[in-house]
């Protein structure tokens, strides 16, 4: 789940893009790919609901200790055009996306059962990009409120330090950027 809600921050943050994971309602990636793409507003918006697969939850489960069952989440994607074009237009720079805000309705193991708890958090990735490719990436994630330290703390760090939420940040991004070269030099060889 962590990876489709940071490619779904990263897609908003700077079109770079959908680790391909399942998400809960199969619109909402291509309406943000439309606003990326073709959108003429001032800012890139959209909304993500997620939810994890089968390997995720594992994942999450073992790195909380079992205190995580699952999560059902939303990403609030806003940022301004502007920033992702100077960013996408530099072939050196780190760039940082302001924090967007993630809700999610986790389940947790409690002694009378199951429990429910609303929580919020953001993500702020940041990726650095050396010679027109990504080195290195982070989703930021942060501010987790509404669940006991010992159910996050696990989780923020798995997705922030862990080399599978990186390596798919890099793909995602390097993916894009390859797109947009690749789509910038058909545009030039149609004008010759």
């Amino acid at each position: 789940m962590w990876q489709r809600v940071l490619s779904g921050v990263v897609l908003g943050c700077g079109g770079l893009l959908y680790s391909g994971a399942a998400i809960a309602a199969p619109g909402d990636i291509a309406s943000c790919f439309r606003d990326l793409v073709k959108g003429r507003g001032a800012e890139i918006v959209c909304e993500l609901p997620l939810r994890p697969n089968e390997a995720e939850t594992a994942e999450l489960q073992r790195q909380s200790r079992g205190l995580l069952k699952t999560a059902t989440c939303k990403v609030s994607i806003r940022i301004e055009r502007a920033q992702v074009a100077a960013a996408i237009a530099n072939p050196d720079n780190v760039f940082t996306a302001p924090p967007q805000p993630v809700s999610c309705d986790v389940t947790t193991a409690g002694r009378s059962g199951d429990m429910q708890l609303p929580i919020s958090a953001t993500f702020a990735p940041q990726v650095t990009i050396k010679d027109g490719k990504a080195i290195d990436a982070t989703p930021g994630l942060d501010n987790i409120q509404g669940v006991p330290r010992p159910i996050s703390w696990p989780v923020q760090y798995w997705v922030n330090s862990g080399s599978y939420v990186k390596g798919q940040m890099l793909q995602i991004v390097n993916a894009w950027l390859d797109h947009l070269r690749n789509d910038g030099q058909r545009r030039a060889d149609a004008r010759k």
